[in-house]
């Protein structure tokens, strides 16, 4: 519908300047970096790629995104935050490890982004809510003040390291027969309980094995 200017002729929709770069919505800039993550890896994510990805020009995600840093914090901290807005109303360790369990998920679903959770210290809303939830819940739980932040530490490298140990098996398992073979070709006499292992050594890393691990961590902070 147009409107009427003072001399009676029709008023035009303003045009886009030649040059000037399209506006986008920032959360599609970090929809697009999660999808090229999620397709090409750290290395294949590009301010170009993005903007490829988008059908912008190149400058246009600088305008939001001063380097391809800032862009991997808002897409981990939009992640995180995304984990932690859907977290049930449980109490206590309860809904620690729910949230801790669905991010691992998440993880799973996204390896790049464990990979960079992984060598990085992300900043923004969405990982201040998850820490909020852990830490809340640890206090609630009636942990000290030491043993909330030792244990959000703790559990913080435990659902990191199980989460890439698990991408890379599912990755290449190859490798990991490779190395069972290795282990088993060790002197039975010096490592008799390294073989006696083996069996579950070699069992595919599942979620029973993330949640029995995470059951005895969260159970051992807090006890007298």
């Amino acid at each position: 519908m147009t409107s009427s200017v003072a001399d009676g002729s029709s008023a035009s929709p303003p045009t886009r300047g030649r040059g000037r770069p399209r506006l986008l919505d920032p959360d599609a800039i970090v929809a697009a970096g999660l999808a090229i993550l999620d397709r090409d890896g750290i290395d294949g994510l590009t301010m170009a790629a993005v903007a490829g990805e988008l059908g912008v020009s190149v400058a246009t995600p600088y305008t939001y995104y001063g380097s391809k840093d800032s862009l991997c914090n808002d897409i981990v901290d939009q992640l995180i935050g995304g984990v932690a807005a859907r977290a049930s109303d449980l109490d206590g360790l309860a809904r620690a490890r729910e949230l801790i369990r669905e991010l691992h998920c998440e993880l799973l679903a996204h390896p790049a982004v464990a990979q960079l959770l992984a060598t990085r210290t992300v900043t923004g809303p969405g990982a201040a809510h998850g820490q909020e939830i852990l830490l809340a819940a640890f206090v609630q739980a009636g942990w000290s003040a030491r043993d909330c932040v030792v244990g959000y530490r703790t559990l913080l490298s435990y659902l990191l390291g199980f989460s890439q140990r698990r991408i890379s098996f599912e990755r290449d398992p190859a490798a990991e027969l490779s190395r069972r073979d290795e282990l088993e070709a060790l002197s039975r006499d010096r490592f008799p309980t390294l073989h006696r292992m083996l069996p579950e050594l070699d069992a595919h890393m599942s979620m029973d094995d993330f949640d029995r691990g995470l059951d005895h961590l969260l159970s051992g902070f807090g006890a007298p």
